[in-house]
């Protein structure tokens, strides 16, 4: 359990990164990815040629970053044996009452 910790904590360095090429470059929260549709990845025809045309690229931006946070959280309370449902229902009704 602590080794996914700790990759929880790269995933959110990583998250940290994307934001500060974001700003830093103007990039959009997502670039460069057929893993949505080919249409959204410029590098498509590249890509065809140097993979199995069944795998999608590397997604890339920071909504990936967040998402890849939010997955591996989620499969670590199911590994943890957590109903993931009451959990998130519980602390968004407590942070909501903090809003109020």
């Amino acid at each position: 359990m602590q080794g996914q910790l700790l990759r929880l904590v790269g995933n959110i360095d990583e998250a940290s990164q994307s934001y500060r090429a974001m700003r830093r470059f103007g990039l959009p929260l997502i670039y460069d990815t057929c893993a949505i549709s080919p249409n959204d990845c410029e590098f498509w025809e590249q890509c065809r040629g140097e993979q199995d045309e069944t795998e999608p690229c590397t997604p890339e931006g920071l909504a990936f970053r967040l998402a890849d946070i939010v997955l591996r959280t989620l499969a670590l309370m199911q590994e943890l044996g957590l109903d993931c449902d009451k959990v998130i229902t519980a602390e968004f009704r407590y942070l909501t009452a903090l809003v109020d």
